[in-house]
């Protein structure tokens, strides 16, 4: 995956040698962070290699060749509250001691905002990937997590959860709340905005995923032409390359959704059970003349788990350990994964 370039300077080496730390802790796989000593060093930069420019306690005299250049940048203020009104060209002020998610937040907006993205593609190459089960349906998230994080090693990978109550939409204290509802509303009335959509975004170390329902009756009142246009949106707004569709429970249009997706997996149990559900979705596809749908499914079988009461997150960090991670980081080199019939 292609790293959005950052260039960071600042007088208070103490907080930046902190801020680094922390940030490329959380967020290097999707940025590259150029450290600069002092000013005179980043004079020497050529500025518009870098998306944003972040700095500390230097005056708008002192960056003026940055500014100039159009380049944007991101100060972090200890004096926020006197700052915030301040209108100046290319900078943006922001509190210097707050979350670093806030701050990363708020340089994927700035990144957004510009004319081109880093990284981003066009519609044409990025590709959806079904997830959906029959038996094993509360597997799904981690199985979902567990290929967001194989295949964000290389590339920019998105989860949308069209899951009813799949947990994945429990927010972290502090977290804004906005999601799946509001994202739907945006494309169905057209008023949106980057800094909306990245509103209703969480970011995990390789993969991001949009904010979970709120209301799990919303995903029924879905459709394919809806879901799509959602899907181009962060496609075309974010530069995703791959779409990970978690499906639930059954809306107008899913199977033509699922038929838009170039992989699907299939999770089945160790145990022989619920064939009947699955020759009743056979016999449905058949009827609908989606059969080729059927044959393109990949059989996935997960590995028994003891511990009904382990979380999704710790699901998906054992599975990566063992040979189902094994499979999936295998196929990720390879860049396809086979198909194979039901």
């Amino acid at each position: 995956m292609n790293k959005t370039k950052l260039a960071i300077c600042m007088k208070d080496l103490e907080y930046q040698e902190r801020f680094v730390n922390c940030f490329m802790n959380h967020y290097n796989h999707q940025y590259e962070l150029h450290v600069f000593s002092g000013q005179d060093s980043l004079q020497n930069i050529h500025p518009m290699e870098y998306a944003v420019i972040i700095t500390g306690e230097y005056s708008t005299e002192e960056l003026t060749n940055f500014v100039e250049s159009g380049q944007i940048l991101l100060n972090l203020t200890e004096n926020f509250e006197e700052k915030k009104d301040t209108l100046e060209e290319n900078i943006v002020y922001t509190e210097k001691y707050q979350e670093v998610y806030k701050i990363a937040e708020l340089v994927e907006y700035l990144v957004a905002e510009q004319s081109t993205i880093p990284g981003k593609v066009s519609k044409a190459t990025y590709e959806c990937i079904g997830v959906y089960s029959l038996t094993q349906e509360m597997y799904q998230i981690p199985f979902s997590v567990l290929l967001g994080k194989t295949l964000g090693e290389h590339q920019k990978v998105l989860v949308l959860d069209l899951q009813n109550y799949s947990g994945l939409g429990i927010a972290a204290e502090g977290m804004a709340t906005m999601g799946l509802e509001d994202m739907l509303s945006a494309v169905t009335t057209g008023n949106h905005s980057r800094s909306r959509i990245l509103e209703c975004i969480r970011h995990e170390p390789t993969w991001d995923y949009v904010c979970s329902v709120q209301n799990n009756q919303c995903l029924a009142e879905g459709t394919d032409t809806l879901y799509e246009a959602l899907i181009d949106l962060l496609v075309q707004e974010l530069g995703y390359q791959k779409i990970i569709i978690n499906f639930g429970s059954m809306f107008l249009g899913q199977l033509e959704l699922m038929a838009q997706c170039q992989k699907l997996y299939l999770l089945c149990g160790k145990e022989a059970g619920g064939a009947w559900r699955e020759e009743n979705f056979r016999q449905e596809t058949s009827r609908q003349g989606k059969e080729e749908l059927v044959q393109r499914m990949r059989r996935i079988e997960i590995p028994s788990n003891s511990n009904r009461e382990a979380s999704w997150s710790s699901l998906a960090e054992k599975w990566s350990w063992g040979p189902l991670g094994e499979m999936l980081r295998e196929e990720a080199e390879r860049g396809k994964i086979r198909g194979a019939t039901m």
